[in-house]
């Protein structure tokens, strides 16, 4: 059975030959659906950002407005041609291939960080992957959480819990569709809830999600999930906007 589905595959391939995401290349399966020359192009960034001033944060533990609920952990710029794409693709295309390469974005940008490990501010054993959730209306809708695909990713990658920790009540308009920064952090307001305090309570949480606009999005969440009580919290998003 197992040579069978084997070859099948490498038919499926010869036929339909497998090519880069961005730039249409033609790629080998070690690629990763990103080929080579795309993926280099990529900056990463190597610090973690204040989320209220946009600063960047020398030793990735603290940030210089205190208040702030979380750090922002956010891999690459939405201007990135290739990130913005692969982002498009995986939201509104429904190219679920697309989570794969960002996963890997978002793994390095870890690694270079710092941000897990023995040395880093957030240590394996006692931190959780939690993504930004859906409204139930909206996931039927698009069929997946474009988040939820990125932190499943993520949880091979860097051998995390995933947990759902938060669900959303309020079917809110989607960020993207709201330019008046005031507008966008009434829209979420109190739209999130806990959905299990148990998973939640003592933990450190890579909240996952897409892009970073505002931070009105990550701010409601981390809200909520500290309420909760979560102990660290990094908002961690494949891109953001400058």
């Amino acid at each position: 059975m197992y040579y069978l589905i084997k070859l099948k595959k490498a038919f499926l391939e010869i036929l339909f030959p497998p090519v880069c995401l961005s730039c249409k290349r033609h790629i080998t399966e070690q690629e990763n659906y990103l080929c080579h020359l795309c993926a280099t192009k990529i900056f990463i960034n190597k610090t973690l950002i204040c989320p209220v001033c946009r600063a960047r944060l020398a030793d990735n533990r603290k940030t210089c407005h205190k208040k702030s609920l979380y750090l922002l952990a956010a891999a690459a710029f939405y201007d990135d041609e290739t990130v913005k794409n692969l982002i498009w693709r995986l939201k509104y295309r429904n190219e679920k291939a697309a989570a794969a390469p960002l996963a890997k974005i978002l793994t390095e940008h870890i690694k270079l960080t710092g941000l897990i490990g023995a040395t880093g501010p957030l240590k394996p054993k006692n931190t959780i992957l939690v993504p930004i959730p859906l409204h139930p209306a909206r996931e039927r809708q698009r069929g997946f959480n474009q988040s939820f695909l990125l932190a499943e990713k993520l949880a091979e990658n860097l051998n995390l819990t995933l947990a759902n920790s938060l669900l959303r009540e309020k079917n809110t308009k989607p960020q993207a569709e709201i330019e008046d920064l005031k507008k966008r952090r009434e829209n979420v307001v109190d739209c999130f809830i806990a959905n299990n305090t148990g998973e939640i309570k003592g933990k450190n949480i890579l909240l996952v999600d897409d892009v970073s606009t505002s931070g009105s999005t990550l701010n409601e969440a981390a809200k909520v999930l500290k309420a909760a009580g979560a102990k660290k919290i990094i908002g961690l998003v494949a891109a953001r906007a400058r």
